[in-house]
């Protein structure tokens, strides 16, 4: 059978697009991978993974990146109003820590699924 982590429904996936502030890349990048993420996935209520990603310099048809190079994807496999409550929470409580310079910019939004995931056979 499946592990416990397997066998968690995913409720959403929260996907982050972001571009540090010129020249700042290596330091946001760092922020990001040692601080940032691990502080989201310690949230109790929070999280339940994240992946980042850096756009590929191959892409299929003629759309690119445009001014986001990265992304994060949070998979939450539980409420996802509890889970911005407990972020939210964790934020004015002081336990998050901002980035470490100006972040040029973000978009983000939370993705339900429509159907069930289909996989290959």
């Amino acid at each position: 059978m499946g592990s416990a982590e397997s066998d968690q429904k995913l409720r959403a996936l929260y996907v982050v697009y972001s571009r540090p502030a010129d020249g700042t890349d290596g330091e946001f990048n760092k922020w990001f991978d040692e601080v940032h993420i691990p502080e989201h996935l310690a949230i109790s209520g929070g999280f339940d993974s994240a992946q980042r990603f850096r756009a590929s310099q191959a892409q299929f048809g003629a759309d690119t990146p445009g001014d986001f190079p990265y992304l994060t994807v949070y998979e939450i496999n539980h409420d996802v109003d509890d889970t911005f409550s407990a972020i939210v929470a964790a934020g004015k409580a002081g336990k998050l820590t901002p980035p470490p310079g100006p972040v040029a910019e973000n978009s983000a939004l939370a993705w339900v699924p429509l159907g069930e995931r289909a996989v290959r056979s």
